[in-house]
């Protein structure tokens, strides 16, 4: 039988979880052509936590919290953070999720998305489809360096 966890306890244990093998080697891939950000629902510490744990913050250019908005992905506002931050148009920015509620938002909100199927996952029907699929980040590095070079 195993120990009672709280909350508290639970959570320090989410501020440890190990990102998937290919991420960090296709972060610094992406890195040389792109601006990287995180858009997440989680609170500013966990993330700096989190980033600092696999040691990807070298290849992120922001690390955006939905806390100052007091509102929660998939409110469109949100997905406005990096448009603001990087006072770009939407058509600028590439959002890029492995759920599929998250790319219904932000499509329906105007961004480009690429959907990261990671295992067995079903497309849902949400209205929204996503621009590109993949398996995983490395994959997504080698499309986009495809897609740049046609």
């Amino acid at each position: 039988m195993a120990p009672k966890t709280t909350g508290i306890h639970l959570m320090e244990h989410y501020n440890q979880l190990n990102v998937y093998p290919e991420v960090a080697p296709a972060l610094t891939n992406l890195a040389q052509q792109y601006r990287l950000a995180i858009l997440s629902n989680a609170n500013p510490e966990l993330l700096q936590k989190a980033v600092a744990h696999n040691k990807i913050g070298d290849h992120l250019e922001a690390i955006i919290s939905v806390d100052p908005l007091r509102q929660f992905k998939p409110v469109p506002s949100v997905y406005q953070l990096p448009v603001s931050h990087w006072k770009v148009s939407k058509a600028a920015v590439l959002f890029v999720s492995s759920n599929t509620w998250d790319i219904a938002g932000a499509k329906s909100f105007g961004l480009s998305v690429a959907w990261v199927v990671r295992g067995n996952k079903q497309e849902e029907n949400l209205g929204y489809s996503p621009d590109l699929k993949v398996k995983d980040l490395k994959e997504l590095a080698v499309q986009l360096s495809n897609n740049k070079e046609q």
